[in-house]
């Protein structure tokens, strides 16, 4: 197992002063697969909303590269970093390929070609397709080719595989595994746990705000957590 990449601790959030996550700790390494799960309303969509930067917790902070910051100081580096894709993709209006080329605007840097992304997830039917009269699972694998452009250092999935057929799902599970076997981090939150068996590193369990199934170690990659001295997060 590669060394961690990020480790989040402390992580803490209420609604309307209804805990839903309480002091959850979690470690994200290169090509790890994490699976999520818990019951409907266990918080898991505002756990990976956290992780991506794009909901702010009431406290928690992180080591990023050795360095310890609260969740506000390197938000900036999560949004960058993580990729967050809810159960049904949002696409822009055009076709499959304009919503690949916007992605190659954003990222110009990217090691890929949109040649090689298409080719990457099968999607040389569809291309000239308007994205949003595509299938769910269609969507999904233009949302993932997206993924596969931008390059992202981790990436979060919500519910991925509500409401595919099994054609589908095997259809994503071998993206997913291209993903991971290329070094992105995966964490995906999903109520078909039994589907990702193959390929999941750690399973991670949600349950009344606290998040369970841990191993039980003091220390994760170097990380003293029992004795790790926190400061105040700022902000």
């Amino acid at each position: 197992m590669s060394r961690f990449r990020y480790a989040f601790y402390g992580i803490s959030h209420r609604y309307r002063q209804k805990p839903v996550i309480s002091e959850a700790r979690i470690t994200i390494r290169d090509g790890q697969f994490t699976l999520l799960v818990g019951d409907n309303g266990a918080g898991k969509t505002t756990l990976l909303k956290i992780l991506s930067g794009l909901q702010k917790p009431q406290q928690a902070e992180l080591l990023i590269g050795g360095v310890q910051r609260s969740w506000k100081q390197w938000r900036s580096r999560l949004m960058q970093d993580f990729m967050y894709l809810h159960q049904q993709p949002y696409l822009f209006d055009g076709t499959v390929e304009r919503n690949l080329r916007y992605t190659l605007r954003v990222n110009p840097q990217s090691s890929h070609t949109l040649e090689q992304a298409i080719e990457w997830a099968d999607l040389g039917a569809i291309v000239d397709q308007p994205a949003k009269s595509l299938s769910g699972g269609e969507k999904q694998r233009v949302a993932i080719a997206r993924a596969f452009l931008r390059e992202p250092k981790v990436i979060l999935l919500d519910e991925p595989t509500a409401n595919l057929d099994q054609a589908s799902k095997r259809r994503m599970l071998e993206l997913l595994e291209k993903l991971k076997g290329g070094g992105m981090g995966i964490v995906i939150a999903s109520h078909d746990p039994d589907l990702f068996l193959s390929l999941q590193d750690e399973r991670l369990q949600l349950h009344r705000g606290r998040l369970t199934n841990l191993q039980p170690r003091e220390k994760i990659d170097g990380v003293d957590w029992i004795n790790h001295r926190r400061r105040q997060p700022q902000g």
